[in-house]
C-alpha cells in the first residue's frame, strides 16, 4: 500500500492518456476493408484479394492472445520499431495471434509531461521537437510504420500498436496518441486517436475528434477495438464500441496497479468481451540517457529528467524497483475474471508473498488463487521471453475461445438483451473533422485573368493558366 501511495504522489494523475481522424478510415470495421496494405498495388491493378477477415461463423477453436511488456527506446523511433519487430517475432513463433504493446510505444510515452515546468519554454521546445520528430508519420504505404507492417505479416500475428503519430497534412506538427491495428497480412486496418489526453498531456498530445471510435476485423482473431488509458473510463467512449460489437478490447495505458486492473474486469464483463490490458514498463535511469534527457536552454533553471530522478530516489525508498512502472500486463474473459496477470515485471504490486502476480509467478502458469476460484483447472498463461531485451521485459499470453464471447451474453447483453432502446440511446457524431474544408478542390493560385490578362472574371479555380506574374511580364 505504502507503494502505491507513494506512485500515485509523486505522479498527482487527475487523468490518464492522444484533430480528426483519417478520411479514410475503416467504418465500424466492414470485413474486407483495409486502410492501408502492406505492398499497395499499381493505381492500375485491382487490390489482391484478402481471406476473411473474421473466422466463419463462431469458432471454439482456442488461440492465444497476449501483451507486450516492452519498454521504448526512449523517443527513437528507428530503434523503438526495430525492439518491436522482436517482440512480434517471438508472438508469431509461439503462436500468439493477437499482440497488444504499451501506450505511446512508438516511440514513448511523454514522460517529460509530468516533470516539465511550463516556464522553461526554450528547453521545452528542445524536447518537443526530438519527441515530434521520433513521431511515426501514416502515408499511403504505412509511411514510417511500414517496417512493422512487414513484420506482423512475416510473423503472422494481428498487432495493435499504440503510438505517438505526428500529423502527415496540415500542422505536420500536431501529435496524437493513437492506437494502430495492423492485421497478420500486413495491412493497417484501422486507426483510433485518443479524444482526450490528460492533463498536463495535453502540451505535448493533441485531441482525437472521434470519428475513429471503430472496431476492425482480425484475421484468424476476430472483431477487435480499443480506447487508451483514461479514455477507458469515458461510458459514452465505451458505448460506441460495444454497440459495433467489439470481441477483443484493447486497453494500453499509463496507469497500473489495482484500480486498473479493477477497471479492466469490469469493461470485459460489461462489454463481454476478452480485455486485454497493460501499463508501461518505465526505468528513470534509462529514460534519463536519452537525448531528450540532455536538453539544455540558456538560463534554465530546472531540468524535467533531474525532476524525474528525484521522484525515483523517493519511489525506490518506499520499495519500488528498477521499473518504477512495471507493466502490470492482464487478460480478463468476458465474465470479467482475469485469466492471465495481473504481472508486475519489478513485483511493485505483488501481492505481500513478493511472489503473487510476479513475473516467476506468471512462469508457473498465473496459479491459483492469483486468478481466482473461477479460473481452478482452467489452462494457466504463458510467458515468452524475447531474445535482446532484459529478462523482466516478457510476451504474456493466454489461449482464449472466440466463442465464449456470445456465451456469456445469454445472460448480459449490453447492446442485447438488456438494451432499452425505448428509454435511452448514444448519438455518435462520426464525422471526420478537420481544420480545413473548401467548397472545390485547391487549384488556384489566387491569380485572376484580370490579373494578368484582359479577361474579366475566371471560372473558380481556373486561374492557374495565367501562370504567375514574374517581371519578364512587368514594366519593370
Amino acid at each position: 500500500m505504502a507503494k502505491a501511495i507513494i506512485l500515485l504522489a509523486l505522479f498527482a494523475i487527475a487523468a490518464l492518456g492522444g484533430v480528426g481522424a483519417g478520411r479514410t478510415g475503416n467504418r465500424a470495421g466492414r470485413a474486407g476493408r483495409t486502410l492501408l496494405q502492406s505492398r499497395p498495388p499499381s493505381p492500375a491493378s485491382p487490390a489482391p484479394p484478402q481471406p476473411a477477415a473474421v473466422p466463419a461463423g463462431i469458432s471454439d477453436v482456442p488461440f492465444l492472445i497476449g501483451t507486450a511488456q516492452y519498454e521504448e527506446v526512449y523517443w527513437d523511433m528507428p530503434k523503438s520499431i526495430a525492439k518491436a519487430c522482436e517482440f512480434i517475432r517471438t508472438a508469431g513463433k509461439n503462436g500468439v495471434k493477437l499482440l497488444l504493446f504499451p501506450e505511446g510505444a512508438i516511440a514513448g510515452y511523454p514522460w517529460f509531461n509530468w516533470w516539465a515546468s511550463t516556464f522553461e519554454i526554450a528547453a521545452n521546445e528542445k524536447v518537443n521537437e526530438i519527441f515530434m520528430m521520433n513521431s511515426p508519420q501514416i502515408r499511403g504505404d504505412g509511411g514510417d510504420l511500414r517496417p512493422i507492417m512487414e513484420c506482423a505479416k512475416e510473423a503472422r500475428v494481428n498487432v495493435a500498436l499504440p503510438i505517438n503519430e505526428r500529423d502527415n497534412h496540415g500542422s505536420e506538427a500536431a501529435v496524437f496518441n493513437t492506437l494502430v491495428f495492423i492485421d497478420l497480412n500486413g495491412n493497417i486496418v484501422g486507426r483510433h486517436r485518443k479524444t482526450t489526453p490528460s492533463y498536463t498531456e495535453r502540451m505535448w498530445w493533441t485531441f482525437g475528434d472521434g470519428s475513429d471510435l471503430i472496431v476492425v476485423d482480425m484475421p484468424e482473431v476476430g472483431r477487435v477495438c480499443g480506447l487508451l488509458c483514461w479514455e477507458n473510463y469515458m461510458p459514452l467512449a465505451r458505448y460506441t464500441l460495444v454497440a459495433q460489437g467489439c470481441e477483443f478490447w484493447m486497453a494500453p495505458t499509463q496507469d497500473i496497479g489495482a484500480h486498473w486492473a479493477a477497471a479492466a474486469q469490469f469493461i470485459a464483463r460489461e462489454s463481454r468481451a476478452y480485455v486485454i490490458a497493460l501499463g508501461q514498463m518505465f526505468r528513470p535511469l534509462v529514460a534519463a540517457q536519452s537525448a531528450a534527457a540532455q536538453v539544455s536552454a540558456p538560463g534554465m533553471t530546472v531540468s524535467w529528467a533531474a525532476n524525474m530522478l528525484r521522484s525515483y530516489e523517493q519511489a525506490q525508498a518506499g520499495g519500488v524497483g528498477e521499473y518504477m512502472m512495471d507493466g502490470g500486463g492482464l487478460i480478463a474473459n468476458p465474465e470479467g475474471v482475469t485469466i492471465a496477470g495481473p504481472v508486475y515485471s519489478s513485483c511493485n504490486y505483488c501481492l505481500k508473498d513478493n511472489y503473487t502476480y510476479s513475473i516467476e509467478w506468471a512462469r508457473a502458469g498465473c496459479p491459483f488463487p492469483g486468478r481466482g476460484p473461477e479460473n481452478f483447472g482452467q489452462p494457466g498463461c504463458h510467458v515468452f521471453n524475447v531474445p535482446g531485451v532484459p529478462e523482466r521485459e516478457i510476451i504474456l499470453a493466454v489461449a482464449v475461445s472466440r466463442a465464449e464471447v456470445y456465451r456469456k451474453k445469454l445472460y448480459q447483453d449490453a447492446v442485447g438483451n438488456y438494451a432499452r432502446t425505448d428509454i435511452w440511446s448514444v448519438t455518435w457524431h462520426n464525422a471526420p473533422k478537420d481544420t480545413l474544408f473548401t467548397d472545390i478542390p485547391v487549384t488556384t493560385d489566387g491569380l485572376r485573368g484580370y490579373d494578368v490578362g484582359d479577361a474579366p472574371f475566371d471560372p473558380p479555380g481556373d486561374a492557374d493558366a495565367n501562370g504567375p506574374i514574374t517581371l519578364a511580364d512587368s514594366e519593370l
